[in-house]
This record gives C-alpha cells, structure tokens and sequence, in this order.
C-alpha cells in the first residue's frame, strides 16, 4: 500500500517515509541513515512536503495495520 502511495508521488518508500516523519507537526528533524552514498542521495529526496491528506492517508494505513517488524528487523510500534 505504502508503495502505491509513494509511486503516485514519484517517490520512494524512505523517502515517503522521511516526508510522513516531517509531516508531523511534533517532529523538527528527522534522522535517517545509509550505508550507501545512493542511500544517502535517495534520503535527500525525502525532503519534500507531503499534503495533509496524503498525511492523513498514511496515519489512517499505519493506525488499520498496527505495529509491526521493519527490514532491519526492529519492531515498529504504533
């Protein structure tokens, strides 16, 4: 679902993924890491802003999917 999202945006998951973080009024900065310089360069481009109903579209996927366990293996709570 997520990639459907970040498709129609012309963008990729991280970097939906940085935007969403931003997008939250509580949040001023968001810390993403690579191990690439592609990585890198990909995380830059999560530097965009993200509409509040796409925002929204979002909240409401992570809040129906609940918590989960992300690539690196570490629990992603809701």
């Amino acid at each position: 679902k997520l990639k459907v999202i970040a498709a129609d945006h012309g963008k990729t998951i991280p970097q939906l993924a940085i935007a969403w973080v931003l997008a939250n009024e509580s949040v001023s900065v968001a810390l993403a890491g690579s191990v690439t310089p592609a990585e890198a360069t990909e995380n830059i481009g999560g530097d965009w802003e993200m509409s509040a109903e796409i925002k929204k579209e979002i909240d409401d996927l992570v809040l129906s999917e609940g918590s989960g366990v992300g690539t690196s293996g570490m629990a992603i709570a809701t």
